[in-house]
């Protein structure tokens, strides 16, 4: 587990199989390839940038403040909050993140089902603050 982000280098995790699949990085980045990952990439992604550098999807939420709005992402890149609670959890073909940002948590489960070409990201956001 990762609680961290501001690494100095991403830690990657291959999800899926050899026949689709792909990395995700402890920041949300991702590369998806279909069969070789070496050659059949279906998306651009290079490891060796530092972990505050973008590269790949991304998920931005909008929450309302009495000051107007706030624009953050529950992945560490691009927006580069200071959370007030991170986890990545590497794990074997799956990456979990939690986050949490002036009141707000996410969780967020990244996988690809087996025997299927589709990487799949469950989002769950709470709403943990007095107002709404």
């Amino acid at each position: 587990m990762i609680t961290n982000p501001r690494t100095p280098v991403k830690w990657i995790n291959y999800i899926g199989s050899l026949d689709f699949g792909g990395y995700i990085d402890h920041t949300g980045g991702a590369l998806l390839c279909s069969q070789d990952p070496a050659l059949n990439r279906i998306t651009k992604y290079l490891t060796q940038t530092p972990s505050s550098e973008m590269k790949g999807e991304t998920l931005y939420l909008r929450i309302k403040t009495d000051e107007g709005e706030k624009l953050f992402s529950p992945f560490f890149v691009p927006t580069l909050d200071a959370y007030d609670l991170f986890e990545a959890h590497v794990g074997l073909g799956y990456t979990r993140y939690i986050s949490e940002f002036d009141g707000l948590r996410c969780e967020i489960l990244v996988f690809v089902p087996l025997g299927e070409h589709i990487e799949l990201r469950l989002v769950r956001i709470t709403n943990q603050r007095d107002q709404g």
